[in-house]
Parts: structure tokens; C-alpha cells; sequence
């Protein structure tokens, strides 16, 4: 006797069981996601903190030839000068009023273009040397000049970083940062990337939040 066989359920998943696996997949990301910003900041805080580390050495080398720091007065003119006066991007001669600076035209350091093309967080295309989260590096030397650095993204963040009392092997702080009472940094110079959240400063690092992190909490810095 012949039988008929029920037919059987066809391979596949219904609608519902894809909108579990969507559902699925978006919790992973969600709690996924922090953890991989985390892991991504740290590899660039670790980036920035390998670059300060250069700029050091590249501001002992200056001065090992010179005898003096250099006198700087826009961030365009750090990547100049320790550049040995050429434009990284068009290997331009940028001698012009900078000239006293690197009379000699010693590249003190290797730039790539990545790093002092327009930034991220909108600076407008100007030549400066780019942190991992956009924003120009923060530099002051022990001259009795200004250095610069960046309350925020952009230029228009500028701030000027006075060092009052020139070859005294110190450097004015640009701001009371907590970490210590001490108002000077040890140092001939001192440089300092802004970090994941781009600002620094005692203002709170997220200006919408609650939180009471300071800015400068999460800077990448060349002292202690």
C-alpha cells in the first residue's frame, strides 16, 4: 500500500527568526562598539605618545646644533623649521622670514604628508602637525617666547603658551592641570596632543555632558 508523506517543513528562516538574528547581532555591536573605541584610542594614544617622544628628540638634536630653542609663532612653522625649512607636502623652500630659525637647513625630523595635512577636526587645510584625532600638537620652549596650543578642535581654538623666564631649564604650564601644584615642567620644551576628546584644559572634556572629567585628563603628554 502506498503512502503519502506529510510534506515537511521548507529550509529556511521566517520572518520572525530574522528579526531575532538582527536583533542578536545589534546587541553584540552595541556592546561591542565601546570596546572597540577603547582599544582604537588606546593604539592612538600610544601613536601620539611615540610622536611627542620624536619631537623631543628632534627639539635636543636643534638644540645641540644651535645652542638655543627656536622661536616659533604658528604651528605651521614647527613642521618648517625642525622640517628643515622645506613644505612636506610640496617640498617647497619655506626659508622666507624663518630663515634665522634653521640657517643651516637640517631636517630634524621626517614628516609625512598624513600627519601635516588638514586635520580632522576642521583646521581648515592649514599645514600644522596633526595629532591622531586631528588637532596640532601643543609646543613650548624655553625661550621667553609664545608657544601654542588648542583649548579645542580647530583654529579657532588657538591659545598662546607664555614661557615668562627664558633658559631657566623650565616651562610655564599652560594651565593648572591638577596632576600637581608645581606651576613649571622640568624641561627645555614641552609638547602635548589633546587626546581622544580633541580639547584640554580644566573645562569639562565633554562640554554637554554632566560628567566632571577635565579636559586635559586624557592629554598625551612629554612630562609627567
Amino acid at each position: 500500500m502506498k503512502t503519502t508523506k506529510t510534506p515537511g517543513r521548507m529550509a529556511g528562516f521566517t520572518l520572525v527568526e530574522l528579526l531575532v538574528v538582527i536583533g542578536i547581532i545589534g546587541l553584540l555591536m552595541a556592546l561591542l562598539f565601546p570596546a572597540i573605541s577603547a582599544v582604537k584610542n588606546q593604539a592612538n594614544k600610544a601613536r601620539a605618545g611615540a610622536v611627542i617622544n620624536q619631537l623631543g628628540i628632534a627639539a635636543n638634536a636643534y638644540y645641540n646644533e644651535y645652542n638655543r630653542w627656536p622661536k616659533l609663532r604658528t604651528s605651521s612653522e614647527l613642521v618648517y623649521v625642525f622640517a628643515g625649512l622645506r613644505d612636506p607636502l610640496t617640498g617647497q623652500d619655506m626659508s622666507g622670514s624663518m630663515q634665522s630659525e634653521n640657517p643651516r637647513k637640517i631636517a630634524f625630523m621626517d614628516f609625512k604628508a598624513r600627519d601635516v595635512s588638514s586635520g580632522s577636526a576642521g583646521a581648515q587645510g592649514q599645514v600644522a602637525f596633526y595629532d591622531p584625532w586631528g588637532t596640532p600638537y601643543a609646543y613650548s620652549f624655553d625661550n621667553g617666547q609664545q608657544g601654542l596650543y588648542y583649548v579645542g578642535p580647530g583654529m579657532s581654538n588657538q591659545q598662546q603658551w607664555s614661557d615668562k623666564t627664558a633658559y631657566d631649564n623650565t616651562v610655564d604650564k599652560p594651565f593648572q592641570d591638577g596632576n600637581t601644584q608645581s606651576q613649571l615642567i622640568n624641561a627645555g620644551f614641552a609638547f602635548f596632543s589633546n587626546g581622544p576628546d580633541t580639547r584640554t584644559g580644566t573645562a569639562p572634556s565633554d562640554p554637554n555632558a554632566s560628567s566632571s572629567v577635565a579636559s586635559y585628563e586624557d592629554d598625551v603628554r612629554s612630562w609627567k
